[in-house]
């Protein structure tokens, strides 16, 4: 037990009138207490009207008003005592100490929590504190003077309590900056801890389900150990998020700043969390009595990264396509026929004897008549000049596109048609499409490659059928396939060529011997010999440009366009 520290009345009254280095030193020389001279009235001295006067002022150890102060309290010998139910506790006083024999002398703020018995063996004078309930109180004993000289400040708990107390300081004892203590009927740890591990250690320690609610953690992380963790996370997620910021905000490390998504928010996070220790640190006020409940604890590293979706990059390449269609066609035709086919107009009569108007002769009665009419007496011949026909389509279509994008070119024309009812009334039908129509989707590789996917479709009228309905040559080409940036190359093509010879099949004069004609025998030739020869090819040419300006002048060229044009 600390002893009392005692300065005489004389000495007090001295120091009001010496100055403030005299008081100290007769202070020194009289043996006081440190504890004394803290708590004593020092002097202070003011040149007023050129006398000194001084001025008492009073330490500020303890509160005072006007009227009062808590000089008796300040002064008194104060102590702390954990006590746990059914355990006394026995201390000794000192054997100059007297206490007074009057009714107050020893004073109990509670009866209900302790009991103290004053007792003497010999010269040897103790005090018996029996704790009987759980709760706090103080104990005040004053000497024969009636000055209060001893105050206990009592806590009785459960012995559980005070087992688990002395439990945690001997878990905790390698752990700084903590302190251990029972407020309330629970254990409860505060501080500020200065490194990481060691919150980790009271923290696992006290997660052990024995303590169960009994043990309260208020410790949290100092705020330089905080400080410098922040800066490690902060310069560690700045690596691959370069917006992301760490400061240190009540207790907590604030991770703050925008990235482009959502694993990139968790990815910082994750990084954060590797600096912890293995555990997750729960809030360290989460289970105070009086704290508000959440129902996520809160961590000690916070997220309030926003997450941003990047604005749409401009694609730095383009693709300029260029797509040619050509198509050649020949044909030949030659006719020769020769037919002899005579015959009758008229059925032929043949008459004997005299005529009806009796007439004489050599036609007369007794004479033979033969009558008719002869047709296509001298044979025909049909003999008509040969015919020859070329044609050369060339269609050429110029697209820039993105790469990765889809992109269609359409040139075409409709050709009406007409459909027939069933009592031979004509109608509109439905239009055919002739025409240009390709789509392509260039994407843009490694070096100047460039893969092509094209679709393309020419359709022409290359005649008409029955009914007047137009007849349709359709030229169609699928494929995919690389080529280099600048370089031409032929897709596809397609060569025919048709050669077509008969005999004696076609009727050059089929219009003879038609109708009330009859034949008397028929001699006919002919030879029919026709040739056609045609081709088309595809050719594209893929050329990776850096702006749709700049990679399309010659185009601009043909409509005089500015060069600074869109």
């Amino acid at each position: 037990m600390r002893k009392i520290a005692r300065s005489s009345d004389s000495n007090t009254a001295l120091c009001f009138g010496l100055s403030l280095l005299a008081c100290v030193s007769a202070h020194a020389q009289t043996g006081t207490s440190s504890d004394a001279q803290a708590i004593a009235p020092a002097a202070e001295v003011s040149d007023v009207g050129g006398r000194h006067r001084r001025v008492l002022k009073v330490n500020d150890k303890f509160e005072r008003s006007r009227f009062t102060s808590d000089r008796s309290e300040a002064e008194a010998d104060r102590r702390e005592l954990l006590l746990s139910i059914g355990k006394d506790k026995i201390i000794d006083l000192d054997p100059e100490f007297k206490i007074s024999d009057k009714p107050g002398a020893i004073m109990t703020g509670n009866t209900s929590i302790v009991v103290v018995v004053p007792a003497t063996i010999g010269d040897q004078k103790q005090l018996v504190i029996k704790p009987i309930g759980p709760g706090e109180t103080n104990v005040t004993v004053r000497d024969k003077s009636g000055k209060v000289r001893i105050i206990f400040d009592v806590i009785v708990a459960n012995q559980n309590l005070v087992r688990y107390l002395e439990r945690l300081k001997d878990k905790l004892r390698e752990v700084e900056g903590i302190t251990i203590n029972i407020e309330d009927q629970k254990v409860v740890i505060r501080g500020d801890v200065l490194s990481p591990n060691d919150y980790g250690i009271i923290v696992n320690e006290i997660g052990d389900k024995s303590y169960g609610d009994a043990v309260i953690n208020k410790a949290i992380m100092s705020n330089v150990t905080l400080n410098a963790l922040a800066k490690k996370i902060e310069s560690d997620v700045q690596v691959f998020a370069p917006t992301v910021r760490a400061s240190v905000l009540n207790g907590k490390i604030i991770l703050d700043g925008s990235v482009d998504s959502e694993a990139m928010k968790a990815r910082a996070l994750r990084r954060a969390e590797w600096y912890l220790p293995t555990i997750k640190i729960s809030d360290p006020v989460a289970g105070a009595p009086n704290a508000e409940k959440t129902d996520k604890p809160l961590q000690i590293i916070q997220s309030d990264i926003q997450v941003t979706p990047p604005q749409p990059k401009r694609e730095t390449k383009l693709v300029r396509l260029s797509v040619y269609f050509v198509e050649l066609s020949k044909d030949f035709l030659k006719n020769f026929g020769f037919k002899w086919q005579p015959g009758f107009t008229a059925d032929p009569s043949i008459s004997i004897g005299s005529t009806s108007a009796g007439a004489t002769g050599t036609n007369a009665a007794g004479g033979f008549t033969f009558s008719g009419t002869l047709s296509s007496l001298f044979p025909s011949l049909s003999s008509a000049p040969s015919s020859a026909s070329y044609g050369r389509i060339l269609k050429s279509e110029t697209i820039v596109v993105k790469s990765g994008e889809a992109s269609r070119v359409r040139d075409q024309q409709q050709i009406p048609t007409q459909t027939v009812g069933q009592n031979g009334a004509t109608g509109a039908g439905q239009p055919v499409d002739v025409g240009f129509d390709v789509s392509i989707t260039p994407t843009i590789l490694q070096g100047q490659d460039v893969n092509v996917d094209i679709n393309l479709e020419q359709r022409n009228q290359v005649g008409k059928g029955v009914g007047n309905q137009p007849i349709i040559n359709v030229h169609r080409v699928e494929t995919k396939l690389y080529l280099k940036s600048g370089e031409t190359a032929a897709v596809a093509g397609v060569n025919t060529q048709d050669v077509t010879t008969s005999f004696n099949r076609d009727d050059p004069n089929s219009q003879v011997a038609s109708g009330s004609i009859r034949p008397l025998f028929t001699l006919q030739r002919s030879k029919n010999m026709g040739k056609a020869r045609g081709e088309f090819v595809v050719f594209v040419n893929p050329q990776i440009i850096e702006s749709a300006s700049e990679g399309t002048e010659d185009l601009k060229k043909n409509f005089r366009m500015p060069s600074g044009s869109r």
